[in-house]
């Protein structure tokens, strides 16, 4: 809060962070942080560096990719490892649900204008998976 001359009030840090298997078996993953609405820094997927978005961010960054705390290394470790094993978990937990295939139901429905033109609706149901889980 110092680095924004904030001295009180509420304020949000967020951390967002994904990893990818792709149908050709390539991965890809990202982490970022954002302060108050407004990116801070993210990380880099090449280097494994951390990249300010904004200059207070250049204190948390700095110390983030110095030698002796290697942040980067670490986020490195979790996005291609541990990150890419819980997702191949969870597609297994969801696989079934993920592949069942449920035809949708439809309703199409018309009704006459006043200027003597035909408005059509129409509604589906039934979409598999829910998104509504």
């Amino acid at each position: 809060m110092s680095r924004f001359n904030q001295t009180g009030g509420i304020h949000i840090l967020q951390r967002m962070y994904g990893c990818e298997l792709r149908d050709d078996d390539t991965t890809a993953g990202y982490m970022q942080y954002g302060y108050d609405g407004r990116e801070f820094l993210s990380l880099d997927t090449q280097r494994w560096i951390w990249i300010p978005t904004m200059n207070e961010a250049q204190i948390s960054t700095q110390r983030w990719n110095s030698p002796e705390v290697r942040e980067g290394e670490r986020d490195k470790n979790y996005l291609k490892n541990q990150c890419l094993e819980e997702l191949k978990q969870f597609i297994e937990y969801g696989r079934k649900d993920l592949e069942r295939r449920v035809r949708p139901e439809v309703k199409v429905w018309g009704r006459r204008q006043s200027d003597d033109m035909t408005r059509l609706q129409c509604l589906v149901y039934g979409f598999h998976p829910d998104l509504w889980m």
